[in-house]
């Protein structure tokens, strides 16, 4: 059984395991579904975004209602309809006078149309309600893989302070894994409004304050909190606005791993520079569209964003993409030198994991210095002593290094007699 425990700001609720032996019963992991009034004859629906069908309730309706009354599920659940018990609801919920509430429930790890769920296994350890964090589920150093994803589809992805913290949570997370290589980096969906794609839109204006972006008092949901009602005050009173997507570029830049970009469809914004910043991008021919809107909204990205994009296409493309604002096509971008490869979008993921899997058959050493070598002559003294840092462990991994930490240790001269002057 399946208990609702909490109802959360604009109709959502959570819902914990109150698990009973039954033969259904699935292992630990996030599902998603949405909340519908009982009695009413639905089925669950077969697949994501706009492309659910459930019986009896039209398109828009089915829209209204996963917006309004959106379930994550962090626990075991059945696959079957589960019924949430009325006693556990308060009693504001529009739902309340109706009768008991019946969960439409998704097949588990059902994230995004063009997301394998039999590739991928979902992290253990985190609670994210705005990012999902899978691992591949395939053996060898070649399949040291990990996904993260903006799960915001509703918003075109849009990052809060919130989505922050968690996007760097699951960075530095897959950047200490040793055992992981190359990180993909993308959005889910489409969006359940208007069957759109989105990798991310960039910063949600809606809680934008003057010295930033200011955390929201829910983080449960998108209709929650989502404008300037629902910002936390005494959190913004203490901390200001937040910026630090800035620090999640920096992680990208100096992680010692390659970061792939999978934009599946609008990279704005925010988004943009996020996309510029990563190793590697992979465009979706059908859906993928490019449009810096910083100066639309008084907001500018004066670091990577743009002086690393003039980097990537030239000056004259780079200006052209900030001062028009206009929207880019995959292909178009590809021209410009911004995107590696144009993909259909059905084969966006696959192509991503193969491109994955030979970074991954590399030396690591090899493929850490070549992307510190790439970034050296744009990073400044941070560029160099990131690559001073990697040049030093090399250098602690020779007998010679070894010979000068033991002749200390030992308090004696050291003998450098069996290293010589390399030339």
């Amino acid at each position: 059984m399946i208990r609702v425990s909490t109802l959360r700001p604009g109709g959502g609720v959570v819902v914990q395991k109150k698990r009973m032996d039954h033969p259904t019963a699935q292992p630990a992991g996030r599902l998603r579904g949405t909340v519908f009034q009982e009695g009413r004859e639905l089925h669950p629906p077969a697949r994501g975004g706009n492309e659910h069908r459930l019986a009896g309730i039209d398109a828009a309706e089915a829209r209204a209602h996963r917006q309004g009354h959106h379930v994550r599920v962090l626990a075991g659940v059945t696959k079957e309809l589960v019924e949430l018990l009325l006693s556990d609801i308060h009693a504001t919920h529009p739902r309340r006078a109706a009768g008991h509430l019946i969960w439409a429930g998704m097949s588990e790890n059902k994230v995004s149309e063009i997301f394998d769920p039999t590739a991928w296994r979902e992290v253990e350890g985190f609670d994210f309600t705005d990012i999902t964090y899978h691992r591949h589920t395939g053996e060898g150093r070649a399949n040291g893989i990990v996904r993260i994803a903006f799960d915001r589809p509703e918003v075109r992805n849009a990052f809060r302070p919130h989505t922050v913290d968690e996007l760097y949570r699951a960075l530095d997370h897959a950047r200490r894994t040793p055992d992981v290589g190359t990180i993909l980096l993308t959005g889910n969906g489409p969006s359940p409004k208007d069957g759109g794609w989105a990798f991310c839109s960039g910063g949600d204006q809606r809680i934008r304050g003057r010295s930033g972006y200011q955390y929201a008092t829910s983080h449960d949901s998108d209709v929650a909190a989502a404008g300037a009602e629902g910002v936390d005050e005494a959190r913004a009173k203490v901390e200001g606005g937040r910026l630090h997507i800035l620090e999640v570029q920096r992680l990208i830049r100096t992680m010692p791993k390659v970061v792939i970009c999978l934009v599946n469809g609008w990279a704005a914004g925010g988004g943009h520079s996020l996309h510029v910043v990563c190793d590697l991008t992979l465009a979706s021919r059908e859906h993928a569209k490019f449009k810096q809107t910083d100066a639309d909204v008084g907001s500018f990205d004066a670091g990577y964003g743009s002086a690393y994009l003039a980097k990537q296409v030239g000056q004259k493309f780079a200006r052209e993409i900030f001062f028009l604002g206009e929207a880019i096509d995959a292909e178009t971008m590809h021209q410009m030198g911004a995107v590696n490869r144009v993909v259909d979008h059905a084969d966006l993921e696959t192509t991503a994991i193969e491109w994955a899997r030979k970074i991954n058959t590399k030396s690591p050493t090899a493929q850490r210095m070549l992307k510190f070598a790439f970034n050296l002559t744009d990073d400044g003294l941070m560029g160099q002593q990131v690559f001073a840092g990697e040049a030093t462990r090399l250098a602690y991994m020779t007998d010679e290094a070894v010979e000068g930490r033991d002749s200390f240790l030992e308090k004696r001269e050291p003998n450098w007699d069996e290293f010589p002057y390399y030339y």
